[in-house]
C-alpha cells in the first residue's frame, strides 16, 4: 500500500486550519505575521477538548519576541520545544512516526532571511519526501485562500507558497489526547 494516506484523527467539530491573515487573528495578536501563533491554535483544536478561537487562546501565547508555544490551560495537549535533525530523511522519519502515534506536528520552514510554520497532519505512501507531508498552512504568501474552510497542502508546497523556505530540520512535538 504504498500510495495509502495515513492521517491523525481531526475533529470535525472545529476549524483545525485556522488562517493567518483572518481578521479575528491580527486583532488578537496585532500582526500579520502569526503563522506560529496560528498553528498553535491549530494544535489546540485538534487536541480540545473543545474548540478553541482566538479569543480563547492564553495572552501569554504571545509574547513580546513572539509565539511562546503555550495553549490553552483546558487543553488536554502539549507542545514540546524543539528538537532538531540533522539528516532531512530523520526528520521526515521522526514526523511520520508522530504522526502514526496520532499526533500533529509543527515544522518551521526558512529560508535566507526569515522562518514560516506549518503543522504536518498526515502523509502519503511512506513520508520520505516533503511532497508527500501533508500540513495545515496558516499563510500562503499573502493570497486570498481561505484556509477556515481547512484547505491544506504539501510540505513542499508551503514552502513554495511562502517565498521559497524549505524544511530547516527542527520541528516542534505536541502529546495528549
Amino acid at each position: 500500500m504504498i500510495n495509502a494516506t495515513v492521517t491523525i484523527d481531526i475533529p470535525s467539530d472545529r476549524i483545525c486550519n485556522w488562517y493567518q491573515k483572518c481578521t479575528s487573528i491580527v486583532n488578537k495578536i496585532g500582526s500579520e505575521n502569526g503563522c506560529s501563533w496560528t498553528c498553535v491554535l491549530d494544535v489546540a483544536n485538534i487536541y480540545g477538548p473543545s474548540a478553541y478561537a482566538p479569543r480563547n487562546m492564553p495572552d501569554s501565547a504571545w509574547g513580546t519576541l513572539g509565539c511562546t508555544w503555550e495553549l490553552p490551560d483546558t487543553c488536554t495537549g502539549s507542545i514540546a520545544g524543539y528538537t532538531s535533525y540533522s539528516d532531512k530523511s530523520e526528520c521526515l522519519e521522526a514526523i511520520c512516526n508522530e504522526i502514526d502515534n496520532n499526533r500533529p506536528v509543527i515544522v518551521e520552514l526558512k529560508n535566507s532571511s526569515a522562518y514560516h510554520y506549518v503543522v504536518a497532519y498526515g502523509y502519503t505512501g511512506n513520508g520520505d519526501d516533503e511532497t508527500k507531508i501533508l500540513v495545515f498552512d496558516p499563510g500562503v504568501n499573502g493570497s486570498s485562500t481561505n484556509h477556515l474552510l481547512g484547505s491544506d497542502c504539501t510540505l513542499e508546497e508551503a514552502g513554495i507558497n511562502n517565498y521559497n523556505k524549505s524544511m530547516s530540520k527542527r520541528v516542534r512535538f505536541t502529546s495528549g489526547r
